[in-house]
């Protein structure tokens, strides 16, 4: 249960490093990628 927290936070957090987009819009941005991948 705290697992997915950090696995969405790493990628979205390095992702508004290289970029400089707001972590609030990158974290969903990264949950709808994952939730769309599973989908898959």
């Amino acid at each position: 249960l705290l697992y997915i927290p950090l696995v969405v936070y790493v990628p979205a957090l390095a992702f508004n490093q290289v970029t400089g987009i707001d972590l609030h819009i990158v974290s969903p941005l990264v949950c709808a990628v994952c939730i769309f991948y599973t989908t898959l």
